[in-house]
């Protein structure tokens, strides 16, 4: 079985980006997520920004140990409850020094749930029923560049996370939610 490339194709000027900026990584864990963003850009060009490219060289290894612990509690592939921090799932100063390193934004946002749905998270999914619209949820949303890397991240929803969350969401009054 062979892979299907797009007809679009890595423009030359990403690939030199891309070589010249991981050509001096040694640790062999970077270097696999070096070659998953290749793998990436190559089966859908324009996936993997050259900002992106930048700031994963200076990357340390245990930011991207942390980045890849934080993944667990991703909604929607972008987003973060503020109950991540509130809840010290993710220790305040390695969250820190993630917005700091690119991967979050620093200002808080808001997820509004206005209708019944789904909304996935890193590997489950709850059903939202809306019993009183809107609901808002504070949260933390990825850069860019967490994002693009987040999709590469191949982790499991933290299961207290994803109980606490349905907890604090159906005892709000305002939503029906459960696990499917």
């Amino acid at each position: 079985r062979y892979l299907q490339l797009p007809e679009q194709q890595v423009t030359p000027e990403w690939a030199a980006h891309f070589y010249d900026s991981a050509k001096d990584c040694c640790d062999e864990e970077v270097q696999v997520l070096w070659a998953k963003v290749l793998a990436g850009e190559i089966q859908d060009p324009g996936k993997f920004y050259k900002r992106t490219i930048n700031n994963l060289r200076l990357v340390e290894k245990h930011e991207a140990e942390w980045f890849c612990r934080l993944c667990q509690f991703i909604m929607e592939g972008t987003y973060f409850p503020i109950l991540v921090l509130e809840n010290e799932y993710v220790p305040f100063n390695q969250f820190q020094s993630l917005v700091d390193a690119g991967f979050i934004n620093a200002d808080q946002g808001s997820l509004t749930i206005e209708k019944d749905g789904f909304i996935p998270l890193k590997s489950t999914t709850i059903d939202v029923h809306c019993l009183n619209t809107p609901y808002y949820l504070t949260v933390y949303t990825l850069t860019d560049m967490g994002s693009q890397l987040a999709s590469l991240v191949q982790v499991e929803t933290d299961r207290d996370f994803q109980n606490e969350l349905v907890r604090m969401m159906n005892e709000s009054k305002q939503l029906e939610v459960r696990v499917v």
